[in-house]
């Protein structure tokens, strides 16, 4: 019997053994990029470049890791943007005055009257060409001295009337008098075109704050006149990486002739697609699809229309098409059957994410190195929800430190990216064992009743 236990005691240990999980080591991974920390913080991050969302296997990253200097794993997490989910974009009014001037006058020249208040809202706005009979509106000035952050976009508001199109400039003050450029030419627009109506009334800035803005239209363009302003504030969260685009081009053609495949190259969190016709004055409602796999099905993410128009000689496009950020890495573009298509050749599809921050525990020496690629690799230390309790006390500046990000570099070469053929050699010693451990505690059942079948007859005997 002592046997028997100790045949079950190495049973167990083998066992323990096949399942034990392995640290992964970097010779596992096939791309690595160095980091190097600075200033001796328990954390650094960085912005995860390209090259790893499209080096990794699997789409939820979990064949990255950063080791440090002596090839030990260390903490780290995936920190997601600040923004998750494309929200609905949230305007503010603001007061807007119209300024009036000379049909060939420059708005940039002209001779203003403004009335403030002791905080310096805009009160009233006169020029010297406002009593004339044939006065002309050149001009818009908006009040934003109730902002307390910077404005990212301005959207202008306008009666329904007929069909125009043409271009604006922005400049932006804090005082009235100096004036800084901030949009050279903006387009905007209200069209009707092929039975839909088109209307661009957004115009993008660089984030700034400023106290006044000011909208002057195009020489020898007639506008309608403005009804209303608003702003959309920028986003000022320390999580707020800077967006990154890709163009790609169709890989393959889908079901149908209008059906579009690309192939994005990686696991990028896309956020935002922009279909871009190879030929001008098209128009087209597009449903934009996505899987992360070649074997999965297509599931819907959003839908636009896609245009690209030469009107009153202006160039108009259609707006980006934004949805819940996916790691997906196939993306399609489906064009209704009833619609007019997109001309000949095949679109481009620019495809935007906002990158991610990778974060880490500084635990050992320099140089640090971000692996990444692996079919055999199912786990790393990932630790988010502990790293991200940390991250919140940002305001303790020594806490959380950027390190830099060196090119990327071989490790274990392409060869570990592709997947691995499982001749499932451990479910087979497994079975191996079971039955020969089921062997043995037959054998053993049967001496067992060996034994009492013969301490039986001799009791008989004796009797």
């Amino acid at each position: 019997m002592k046997y028997a236990s100790a045949f079950l005691a190495i049973f167990i240990v083998f066992i323990t053994s096949l399942t034990a999980a392995k640290e992964p080591a970097p010779s596992d991974f096939a791309f690595g990029v160095t980091l190097r920390t600075k200033g001796g913080a328990a954390l650094n991050e960085i912005t995860v470049p390209i090259e790893v969302y499209r080096g990794a296997v699997h789409p939820d990253h979990r064949d990255v890791c950063v080791f440090n200097g002596a090839g030990e794993p260390v903490p780290y997490a995936f920190m997601q943007p600040s923004t998750q989910q494309a929200p609905e974009k949230i305007f503010i009014p603001i007061r807007l005055f119209p300024i009036a001037g000379a049909p060939e006058g420059d708005a940039g020249e002209l001779s203003l009257q403004v009335r403030k208040d002791y905080n310096g809202a805009i009160i009233d706005v006169k020029s010297r060409y406002s009593m004339e009979s044939k006065q002309q509106v050149t001009a818009y000035l908006l009040d934003a001295t109730t902002l307390d952050k910077g404005v990212k976009a301005l959207r202008l508001d306008w009666p329904q009337t007929e069909s125009f199109i043409g271009k604006v400039s922005i400049q932006r003050s804090d005082d009235l008098d100096h004036w800084v450029l901030s949009v050279e030419s903006a387009t905007i627009a209200s069209l009707t075109y092929g039975g839909h109506t088109l209307t661009q009334q957004t115009i993008a800035i660089p984030s700034v704050k400023a106290k006044y803005f000011r909208i002057t239209w195009q020489k020898d363009r007639n506008f309608p006149a403005l009804t209303a302003a608003a702003v959309e504030m920028a986003d000022e969260s320390p999580d707020n990486a800077r967006r990154q685009w890709a163009t790609l081009e169709p890989s393959t053609r889908g079901a149908t002739p209008l059906e579009y495949q690309f192939d994005a190259g990686g696991f990028m969190p896309i956020e935002r697609v922009r279909v871009k016709p190879t030929e001008r004055n098209t128009l087209a409602r597009a449903l934009i699809f996505s899987r992360t796999s070649e074997k999965e099905q297509w599931t819907a993410r959003g839908a636009g229309f896609v245009y690209s128009l030469d009107m009153m000689g202006e160039r108009l496009e259609s707006p980006d098409i934004t949805f819940f950020p996916r790691p997906d890495r196939f993306w399609m573009v489906r064009l209704p059957e009833s619609g007019a298509g997109l001309g000949k050749g095949a679109p481009q599809l620019e495809v935007g994410w906002t990158p991610q921050q990778l974060v880490f525990m500084a635990r050992g020496n320099d140089p640090f190195l971000l692996a990444y690629g692996s079919s055999k690799v199912e786990s790393s230390p990932r630790y988010n929800d502990l790293i991200e309790q940390l991250t919140k006390q940002r305001e303790r500046a020594s806490l959380i430190q950027p390190a830099e990000v060196g090119p990327q570099f071989i490790l274990g070469g392409e060869p570990l990216r592709q997947p691995i053929v499982e001749y499932n050699w451990k479910q087979w010693v497994l079975w191996c064992v079971l039955v020969l451990a089921t062997a043995l505690l037959g054998w053993m059942a049967f001496r067992l009743y060996r034994q009492i079948a013969a301490a039986k007859d001799s009791h008989e005997e004796m009797d």
